[in-house]
């Protein structure tokens, strides 16, 4: 009698899949760190297929990713939405620092300033093989991360409050 006989086709195909990691994209220099990330994402935080499978194909450009959304999402042939709440959840999560570089400055290694704004995208704990190092990593940069959020929501509380008073000095238009 086989290991998997007490056990439904469909729940074994799903269970192969969820730690199986798919492939990754062929100009990439580091697919096992790619295929490392998704089986983490998948097994140990419930990450959605498309969404493990999207991070795991930019970490697999190595620990910064210059890719856009929309060139991750062709690859992986889902929506440039579902790319961005990936990217959000790793953000939340700490797998990932986002930093904008805006219209006309020069990107850190680059040469030329940029036409368009960039997204540099870095993994936090790219090459860590060590499961609770890793944990500890992201750790420090989701509350890094949720520090910066809740001081961005206090500068804007401050800045409507701000205008509320100005508009009270002013007094009623007319």
């Amino acid at each position: 009698m086989s290991i998997a006989a007490g056990i439904s086709r469909k729940i074994l195909r799903q269970n192969l899949l969820r730690c199986v990691p798919p492939a990754m994209p062929p100009t990439a220099p580091d697919r096992n760190a790619g295929q490392r990330l998704f089986r983490i994402l998948r097994i140990e935080h419930a990450f959605g297929f498309k969404q493990a499978y999207a991070l795991a194909a930019m970490a697999a450009y190595g620990e910064i990713c210059w890719k856009t959304e929309k060139q991750i999402a062709r690859f992986v042939g889902c929506s440039r939405s579902t790319v961005a709440k990936a990217v959000k959840k790793a953000k939340d999560l700490g797998a990932l620092v986002a930093k904008r570089i805006k219209i006309g400055e020069i990107p850190p290694g680059g040469i030329a300033p940029t036409k368009t704004g960039l997204s540099r995208r870095r993994f936090t704990a790219f090459g860590t093989r060590n499961l609770s190092r890793i944990a500890a990593i992201w750790a420090r940069a989701a509350l890094a991360n949720a520090f910066r959020m809740a001081k961005a929501a206090e500068n804007r509380a401050d800045r409507d409050e701000a205008r509320a008073a100005c508009a009270e000095l002013r007094g009623p238009p007319g």
